[in-house]
């Protein structure tokens, strides 16, 4: 073939392909979750629990009798009973810890106080339904508790079991969290009221109506702020709204969103959230208003627990995922009327955010109620929905683990967990040395999680100024524009992370401004990475005239060659 009509052909060949550009990055080992056993933890008598939590060195238990009496089980190290009493109260809504030795359970109209150490019991009884209770963790109360019962917010201390505040709204309380020591957020329809237990001043932030929903207090964007995010449903959809300090920032509509999750899933040092809709996990990035699927496949047909820890010890967070059939003979997950062979089954998986499987746990319970860790968090212990055994996983020994969401945190704020917001856990902190009190132990301005995370010393400030990756931008620099400080080229786009952050592109955003075309195929193309409507024109727009040429060329060649065969036959 002619060498001009094979480079016709040739670009006319990659004009088919001039499109949305999206380089995968390389593959990466995976640390895949070593397990030393799976073993019954212990036999709860008579009866199936309904809940369990860790408090101290003790795993507490709430469970119905054959008598459908509602009993509390302590449990010591390795299963064995200290304490199993009956609790003079019906359908618990919810059970949390507090104070190291306290127990609260919540019932429809009376909340029960359990102290496990003296084997104690008190109530609170509330002439009103119980909307909401949360602890109130460092308040100025000592071991207290907030309740909501439609309007009106009552606290209680809990070491002389007493009345020590009351506070008042002018609409429907929906939900609680605790913002400090002296100020809680109350979530109702139409707004968010933020109350000083001091003052009783009361600060509004007016949000879309919803019909109900929660509210968790985090730092998202680490500006020593507290933020506001708000899980609110109407009548067909969920929605998620968004606080910077006191301003509404972003407002999102989803399907659903279901068992939310804060963490640092990315490692970029900021909380992201996490949540199921419709079948699939997401992660929402707080701080760029992104979200993505977390590519797993769901072996049963609903999800019960969702928590988020690093259990296999390489300083990243993993996904913890449980759920079950719930005992369906109809397959709900397949076409209607589909016969389920495994009514009965469930599963615990661990995955990471790429959505790699490291392990999965099969279980015939019909599904999970709960999942915790225990014994200096190297170990899953879970509760299935129809057996009356606790069962546990062994994780190995010796490992450091950071056990980060286990649930809605009983304060509804994430400082009940990671006191600082810096992505560790205090258990965690306490383990390696940081301080769970401040962001940034060794004062080099960057967060203790981030370090950690990204396998640089909390408690070493010379590594701030570091270029590990020799990109042009060193460690403070990375965390400010939101790099790995060992890759190059973060979001793997073609620009290294030192060209996006001259010219202002995201470093983790393969396509920051959402047009289709990645940042590094849009730089060297000559169009602006940062607008959606200036984007490369596909080459067979922008070389037309040399299709004309080859279509030309070809139709030229046939009629060449169709009158020269027509002209042999006639010389023929």
């Amino acid at each position: 073939m002619d060498p001009i009509i094979k480079a016709v052909f040739m670009i006319f060949l990659i004009s088919l392909f001039s499109g949305y550009h999206n380089p995968h990055p390389p593959t990466k080992s995976k640390d895949y979750l070593e397990i030393q056993s799976t073993e019954i933890w212990t036999i709860v008598p008579y009866g199936v629990p309904q809940d369990l939590i860790s408090i101290g060195n003790n795993l507490v238990v709430i469970y119905e009798d054959l008598n459908s009496n509602i009993r509390l089980l302590v449990l010591g190290m390795e299963g064995k009973i200290t304490l199993n009493v009956t609790l003079d109260i019906s359908s618990p809504i919810k059970m949390f810890g507090l104070g190291g030795k306290l127990v609260v359970v919540v019932g429809f109209m009376r909340i029960a106080i359990i102290d496990i150490c003296e084997m104690r019991i008190n109530y609170i009884i509330i002439k009103k339904p119980i909307d909401d209770v949360i602890c109130l963790s460092n308040s100025s109360y000592g071991n207290a508790i907030a309740i909501l019962t439609n309007d009106t917010i009552c606290v209680y201390e809990l070491e002389d079991i007493v009345g020590v505040k009351q506070l008042k709204i002018d609409s429907m309380g929906l939900s609680m969290a605790q913002i400090n020591d002296t100020h809680i957020a109350i979530l109702t329809r139409d707004y968010i009221a933020i109350l000083s237990f001091q003052n009783d001043v009361s600060t509004k932030i007016q949000i879309p109506s919803i019909d109900k929903g929660a509210i968790i207090v985090c730092d998202y964007n680490n500006d020593g702020r507290p933020d506001f995010i708000v899980i609110g449903k109407g009548s067909e959809e969920s929605t998620i709204m968004i606080t910077d300090g006191g301003n509404m920032k972003k407002i999102e509509y989803f399907e659903s969103c279901e068992k939310p999750v804060l963490a640092d899933m990315d490692a970029d040092g900021y909380t992201d959230l996490i949540f199921y809709c419709a079948g699939n996990i997401y992660i929402y990035d707080l701080a760029r208003s992104k979200t993505r699927k977390i590519p797993i496949s769901l072996p049963f047909a609903f999800l019960d627990i969702l928590v988020v820890a690093d259990v296999n010890c390489d300083k990243r967070l993993e996904i913890i995922l449980s759920g079950g059939n719930h005992g369906m003979w109809i397959d709900s997950t397949q076409e209607e009327g589909t016969i389920n062979p495994y009514p009965l089954y469930g599963a615990i998986i661990v995955a990471d955010i790429d959505g790699d499987i490291l392990f999965t746990w099969d279980i015939d319970s019909g599904g999970i109620k709960r999942v915790i860790f225990f014994e200096n968090k190297s170990t899953i212990v879970y509760i299935g929905m129809a057996l009356n055994v606790i069962r546990c996983i062994k994780l190995k020994e010796g490992g450091i683990y950071n056990i980060y969401w286990q649930g809605i945190p009983p304060s509804r704020n994430l400082a009940y967990y990671d006191s600082d917001y810096d992505q560790l856990s205090n258990p965690l902190e306490y383990n390696i040395g940081t301080r769970p009190d401040h962001p940034d132990t060794d004062y080099d301005t960057l967060p203790d999680g981030w370090e950690y995370m990204n396998n640089l010393n909390p408690l070493d400030p010379t590594d701030a100024t570091l270029d590990n990756d020799n990109d042009g931008l060193n460690n403070i620099a990375e965390y400010k524009y939101g790099g790995d400080p060992w890759d190059s080229d973060t979001d793997d786009d073609g620009l290294s992370d030192y060209d996006e952050a001259q010219i202002g592109t995201d470093l983790r955003l393969n396509d920051t401004d959402g047009d289709g075309y990645s940042d590094g195929y849009e730089v060297f193309h000559g169009t602006d990475p940062l607008d959606p409507n200036d984007y490369p024109v596909p080459l067979v727009e922008r070389y037309w005239w040399l299709l004309t040429i080859f279509v030309a060329t070809i139709i030229a060649l046939v009629a060449f060659f169709l009158k020269r065969k027509v002209s042999t036959r006639r010389m023929g």
